[in-house]
Parts: structure tokens; C-alpha cells; sequence
């Protein structure tokens, strides 16, 4: 009675990742290709903060593309479960994509505490060290993602892929995984919380606000910028833990319980459910860029319009006032 109630609600979750994933799929390509071709297309979206926001969107749009169809595929023909090559390239794409994303925002995250903390340093970043950033981002979890495939899985004939994914998944690789992601995360909530702790510690600064530059107007605008970022890289890290947290943790705990209690059991399903939830967080991310980064926002409401106006006219106008804002933000941080 038991294996006919696991196979039930196994088939149960199986048709709710092939609904879930069938209606992220859409504005996950959408929103990314979208906002890349902004990024690409319109000058005020070249600098290096847009640039990392931009390999984001890529390991978002390529989740979109790749992981979201050949899961869907490995739902609708079991058969795919079954053979030890599909079974593993899933883990690949899904262990590969959620850790350039991941790590992207790692990047994101460092290139805006150096931007606070260090100002001049940042400053003289070369597009050298951008490119850097971004290779080390996509290279590591690339790497690390076809370890499965080059020998280190449990792949069991017995078990294959049918009942669960991670059967297939050596219990070590997936602890390596998750320890790496979580110390991510972790680290980049803390550069985050020192961001926000430097952002509104500047603008609440009473000496500057009296200012020796006397210009009230401009450090208005710079606080709006200031608190604008913030509110944009607060909501892309946050979104990203709630959604990739929960998930890294359980494969961090479960393998502590190995009984077949009742509680192991419940935590299979929060995994499943955690998983699933975690999938949804590749159509977030364009969605956030666009509601509160006014610059994307300008751009998405040119591209999707199809007619000129006065804000594209204005937009390089915007992206100069912008870096000189945030370079007198820098410097008066220094001072």
C-alpha cells in the first residue's frame, strides 16, 4: 500500500514540474533575451555593473533554453530516466546553470562592495579584469557540473533515474555542490549587508550633506541612485536565497538522516517541492531589473514600443549624469 502511494504522489509531482516548468519557460526566454538585447543595444546599459547583470541574464536565458525543455522531455518519456547518459547530462545542466547564476551574483555583488568600500580602486578596474570576473563565474560551475559524467556518480542500474534524480548523483558531489553554493550565498549576503550598511551610512553622513560642494540638487539625485541600486541588488539576492536556500540546505541535512522515519520521508518531499521552487527563480531576475532599475526600464518600455521618444534620445544623457553621480558619490566617500 505504501509503494502504491509513493508511486501516486511520485507521478502527482511529476505533473506538477511538467505544469510549473511549461509556464516559467515563456517569460524566462522572453524577459532575458529581452534584457540582454538592451544591454547589447543600447549605449547608457555599457557599463560594468549592466555587463554583469547582462552574463546573469545569460545563465538565466540558457536555463530557459536548455535545463527547462530537457526536463520537461525527461518527464513526458520516462524512458530518458532510465539511461545512465540523459540521466546524468540533467544533473549536468542544472548543477552547471544554477552555479554560473549563482556565482554571477557573487560577482555582482563584489563589484558593487569594491565600488563602495574602495572607490578609487574601482575606478581604475580594467575591462580586463571584467572579463576575468565573468570567465571565472561560468568557468568553475561549468567545470565542476561535468564531474558527474567523468566517473564521479553512483549511477545504479537498479535504481537509475526513475523514482529520484540524485540517485544517480554521488551523495559527495552533491555535499560539494551545496557547501560551495551556500558559502556563496553566504558571502554574498554579507558584501550585500555591507553594501546596504555603506550606501546609508553615506547618505545619512550630516557633514556631507552641509557639503563643501553646495550642491544639494546633485546629492539629492546621487541619494535616489544610491537607494535605487541597493533596493535592486537587495531584491536580486534575496529572491535568489529564498528561492535556491532551501534546496541547498535539505541536501545538506538529509544525508544526516538516513532511517526511513516518517520525518526522512517528509524531507524527500520538501526537497522535491524546495527543487521545484528553486526552478522558478530563472524568471525573477529580468523581472526585478525592470521594475526597479530605471535605466532597463527606459530601454524594455524603447524595445517592446517600437518608437522612438524622448527618453531614448536621453538615455546616454542619463548614463553620463549616472557614472558622474556615482563617481562623486565614490570620491566624496573617500573624502
Amino acid at each position: 500500500m505504501n509503494n502504491t502511494n509513493n508511486t501516486d504522489l511520485h507521478r502527482t509531482f511529476l505533473s506538477v514540474v511538467f505544469i510549473t516548468e511549461g509556464i516559467v519557460i515563456a517569460p524566462t526566454i522572453f524577459g532575458n533575451l529581452l534584457l540582454i538585447y538592451c544591454i547589447k543595444r543600447y549605449r547608457a546599459l555599457h557599463a560594468r555593473s549592466y555587463i554583469l547583470i547582462g552574463s546573469l541574464a545569460v545563465s538565466d536565458l540558457l536555463f530557459g533554453l536548455l535545463f527547462l525543455p530537457y526536463d520537461m522531455l525527461t518527464v513526458a518519456f520516462p524512458i530518458m530516466r532510465e539511461n545512465q547518459l540523459t540521466c546524468l547530462l540533467r544533473a549536468v545542466l542544472l548543477y552547471g546553470l544554477v552555479g554560473a547564476s549563482n556565482t554571477n551574483i557573487f560577482i555582482i555583488s563584489l563589484e558593487r562592495h569594491i565600488a563602495l568600500t574602495y572607490p578609487l580602486w574601482h575606478l581604475k578596474l580594467s575591462w580586463r579584469w571584467l572579463a576575468g570576473s565573468i570567465a571565472v563565474a561560468w568557468g568553475m560551475p561549468l567545470l565542476m557540473a561535468v564531474l558527474p559524467i567523468l566517473g564521479w556518480n553512483s549511477w545504479n542500474v537498479n535504481l537509475k533515474c526513475v523514482n529520484e534524480w540524485k540517485d544517480a548523483i554521488s551523495s559527495s558531489f552533491l555535499m560539494l555542490w551545496s557547501y560551495s553554493n551556500v558559502s556563496l550565498l553566504v558571502i554574498s549576503c554579507i558584501l550585500f549587508f555591507k553594501v546596504v550598511f555603506t550606501t546609508f551610512s553615506f547618505l545619512n553622513n550630516k557633514s556631507f550633506q552641509k557639503g563643501q560642494f553646495g550642491v544639494q540638487r546633485q546629492l539629492s539625485v546621487t541619494r535616489r541612485t544610491s537607494i535605487e541600486k541597493t533596493k535592486v541588488l537587495i531584491l536580486i539576492v534575496g529572491f535568489f536565497v529564498l528561492c535556491w536556500g532551501p534546496y541547498c540546505l535539505l541536501i545538506i541535512v538529509k544525508p544526516f538522516i538516513q532511517d526511513q522515519s516518517e520525518q526522512s520521508k517528509q524531507l524527500d518531499i520538501a526537497e522535491k517541492y524546495c527543487g521545484l521552487l528553486a526552478v522558478c527563480n530563472c524568471t525573477l531576475n529580468w523581472v526585478i531589473y525592470g521594475l526597479k532599475n530605471k535605466n532597463i526600464r527606459h530601454t524594455f518600455k524603447l524595445t517592446l514600443c517600437g518608437r522612438r521618444s524622448r527618453h531614448e534620445n536621453g538615455l546616454d544623457h542619463i548614463s553620463t549624469i549616472s557614472t558622474k553621480q556615482e563617481q562623486f558619490s565614490q570620491l566624496s566617500c573617500v573624502k
